[in-house]
């Protein structure tokens, strides 16, 4: 009796200490643990346009510095550019020497033509008033005889012939200085204009700017196009936008880059440029872990207090994990990926593995 009582009550004991247990765990705020690293920064170093890769100047696994050149591409076409460009700008200097010549050699004929003319008009000038002069103290002298005589005959001392003779002679030169006035206004009209030519011939300089205005402004032109050849020269070399290490090389050299593709790959390696950390769970943790649930992490060999974070992402599905995160990087291992943020990232380094402790609790109440 008391055998067949203890068979019939004992599987009723099992079953609800099984049940006892269960409770037990699922009211333990601890869900156990989970690998986790934290997920490095990761930038493409492309080339600007398509070029073939005639060296690589690093290998995988190799730490670069900001603004080493990691790879180099083919630069012969921009250098055949930047030769012809060089003959052309040569020669736009040359034609603009022989411009500005031409036209100070114009300028310096104009300049002695106008000089020469102001010269002879002021001589000529000179000439005219020096005759008139010349004729007026002539007929002024003519005069003073002409009164002379007129009293001697008056006298009856000098035929009457003689003093008309005077007269005639006097009024001829009159009639010559009367006549010589509009010359001699003319004349002086000529040098004045002569002179005020040659005050306003145009200076050499501005002459010369204006005539070799079109050729400067091609020359401008060429330089132009010199300077975006040299920037397209120097994106020829491919250079590490951050601190890094070189994770992946996308191409070989004598290989052709296409403009824009990825060259090769550099992971962060300022703790600025760490991104979140990334924990596995299983299928069983992956259930039980919720957005803003608390967590745990420390590196492997870390001393002091372990960081701590909350949970702020859990995927949706169940899919392959990360090789990093599988006992056996050649045994695939399915789970969920959960993100993580840290109250202090600055103590991270990227890629660096991470032992995670799955509190379960919310954050808050946790700290």
């Amino acid at each position: 009796m008391r055998d067949a009582l203890g068979i019939r009550i004992l599987p009723w004991l099992v079953w609800l200490c099984a049940v006892a247990g269960a409770i037990g765990l699922w009211r333990d705020p601890a869900i156990g643990e989970a690998p986790g690293f934290v997920e490095a920064v990761l930038v493409e170093v492309s080339a600007a346009e398509a070029g073939e890769i005639v060296a690589l100047e690093v290998v995988v696994g190799q730490r670069v510095r900001a603004g080493e050149v990691v790879a180099r591409l083919d630069g012969a076409a921009i250098e055949a550019e930047l030769e012809i460009l060089a003959a052309e700008r040569l020669r736009k200097e040359a034609e603009i020497g022989a411009v500005e010549g031409e036209v100070a050699a114009e300028l310096g004929a104009q300049r002695r033509d106008a000089a020469a003319q102001v010269d002879e008009s002021e001589r000529a000038l000179e000439r005219a008033r020096a005759e008139r002069s010349s004729r007026s103290a002539e007929l002024g002298a003519l005069r003073s005889q002409i009164e002379a005589t007129r009293r001697l005959v008056d006298q009856r001392m000098v035929p009457r012939a003689e003093l008309d003779a005077l007269e005639v002679k006097a009024a001829t030169i009159a009639g010559e200085l009367a006549a010589a006035k509009a010359p001699a206004a003319r004349l002086d009209g000529h040098a004045e204009g002569a002179r005020g030519r040659e005050s306003e011939a145009p200076a050499a300089d501005a002459a010369a700017a204006r005539a070799s205005a079109p050729l400067k402004a091609e020359l401008a032109a060429i330089a132009g196009r010199e300077r975006l050849l040299r920037l397209r020269q120097a994106a020829l070399e491919l250079r590490a936008p951050i601190d890094g290490e070189v994770v992946a090389i996308h191409g070989r050299a004598g290989e052709r880059a296409s403009a824009g593709g990825s060259a090769l790959t550099i992971a962060g390696s300022d703790p600025a440029a760490a991104g979140p950390v990334v924990v596995c769970l299983s299928e069983a943790q992956g259930a039980r872990v919720r957005p803003g649930s608390a967590v745990l992490l420390s590196a492997p060999g870390a001393e002091g207090e372990p960081l701590r974070g909350r949970v702020a992402q859990v995927a949706a599905e169940v899919l392959e994990l990360p090789p990093r995160c599988r006992r056996d990087p050649s045994i695939p291992a399915w789970g969920r990926a959960a993100r993580v943020v840290v109250d202090d990232p600055q103590a991270l380094v990227p890629g660096q593995s991470l032992g995670v402790t799955l509190l379960g609790g919310d954050a808050e109440e946790a700290s």
